[in-house]
């Protein structure tokens, strides 16, 4: 389950939760500028999170899926 937009997100709450995230590399590309450290660092533990999320519910897929490929 996506704990910001729930278990069943649709396409535009999932472009907007990853634009939001993404925002300040987007605004710092567009106006040919560098990231700072701080930055870089946000976008990076909030990706973590993603990350980390996105593989506990692959695991507990797994473990609850009857279907086996």
């Amino acid at each position: 389950m996506n704990p910001i937009t729930g278990e069943s997100p649709s396409v535009a709450k999932m472009f907007f939760v990853k634009t939001a995230v993404l925002w300040p590399a987007i605004q710092s590309d567009r106006e040919r500028q560098t990231l700072d450290s701080e930055d870089i660092n946000s976008i990076n533990l909030i990706m973590a999170m993603v990350v980390g999320n996105n593989y506990n519910v692959w695991r507990g897929a797994e473990r609850n899926c009857s279907k086996r490929g």
